[in-house]
């Protein structure tokens, strides 16, 4: 059995999860740009994280372990940090890609039709708890929606 699967309530949105061992590297978005780089090691405090990376109103961070990832993903997407709903997802470059691709181009895999949301249909069987049911209405759509200050200021 797979322990269960916790229920329904899973909102799911962005990449989805990487299938292949080793690092996974989850991205934080809709930060508050004055969230700081200590703010994000307290709430990560209880998952074992390999590198963290703040950037102005979002955060990469590298988990050694895929499960720590899943796990943080369910308990920190929609979590209020100095006022704003975080957005905590798979990033769409997984550790040791961005070498293998240059960094450029779109990372293989991403929209092909269909590519999102079959029951069951993440990573091998069995690998993530038994497949993710996708659904509850859909959750946040679209991933992070960029509201950039950057280019109205004047």
């Amino acid at each position: 059995g797979y322990g269960g699967g916790g229920g329904g309530g899973r909102r799911w949105s962005g990449p989805p999860p990487p299938s292949g061992p080793g690092p996974v590297r989850l991205h934080i978005g809709r930060l508050n740009p004055d969230t700081d780089r200590r703010t994000l090691e307290d709430l990560l405090d209880r998952f074992i994280t390999s590198n963290l990376d703040v950037k102005m109103g979002f955060a990469f961070v590298d988990f050694d372990d895929a499960g720590e990832a899943e796990d943080a993903i369910y308990e920190l997407n929609g979590r209020t940090v100095d006022g704003e709903s975080i957005l905590v997802q798979y990033a769409r470059t997984q550790p040791g890609e961005d070498r293998r691709r240059g960094g450029r181009g779109p990372p293989r895999g991403y929209g092909p039709p269909g590519g999102y949301g079959p029951p069951g249909g993440y990573g091998p069987p069995g690998g993530y708890g038994g497949g993710y049911r996708g659904g509850n209405g859909g959750g946040y759509r679209g991933g992070y929606d960029r509201r950039s200050p950057s280019r109205s200021r004047s």
